[in-house]
């Protein structure tokens, strides 16, 4: 409903939700077992593991951090990538780092690396999600593995 209210505003301009995006880049990559990491507090963290269950996402395992923080974009990259490895699952087919203010872009690539799995984010899935309603396709060279389908 929300999609629905937010093109009827913009004059019927095709529209995401950074949650609808990340589930479907998900999809497209094939992905239904992730590891789920968050800077959100564990109620919140819990919260999205059910949004996503709910959504056909089995989540096996989630981070998050203690310690509350009201910028998440001051959240320094090392401690999104350690959150992001802590998260990991061996059974986990990706992991998801969910929160659009979180500095992900430059971590993609070396997660998938380390970790042998795609990584999506929140950023990442949503600009890959505009972009296909805007019918540009294409690999992006350092977005990971969702910038291949």
């Amino acid at each position: 409903m929300l999609i629905q209210r937010m093109q009827e505003k913009n004059g019927n301009i095709p529209t995401t939700t950074a949650s609808t995006a990340a589930l479907d880049a998900l999809k497209a990559l094939g992905v239904r077992r992730i590891s789920l990491a968050t800077p959100y507090p564990k109620g919140l963290a819990k919260i999205q593991e059910q949004f996503l269950k709910n959504n056909g996402v089995e989540v096996l395992h989630t981070t998050w951090m203690s310690k509350r923080t009201t910028l998440a974009g001051e959240i320094s990259a090392e401690t999104v990538y350690n959150l992001a490895v802590e998260s990991n699952e061996a059974e986990s087919q990706a992991i998801f780092i969910s929160c659009v203010a979180l500095h992900t872009i430059e971590l993609i690539e070396k997660l998938e690396k380390d970790l042998k799995k795609p990584v999506i984010t929140s950023s990442q899935a949503t600009m890959w999600r505009l972009l296909r309603l805007a019918n540009v396709t294409g690999w992006i060279k350092g977005y990971g593995q969702l910038f291949h389908t």
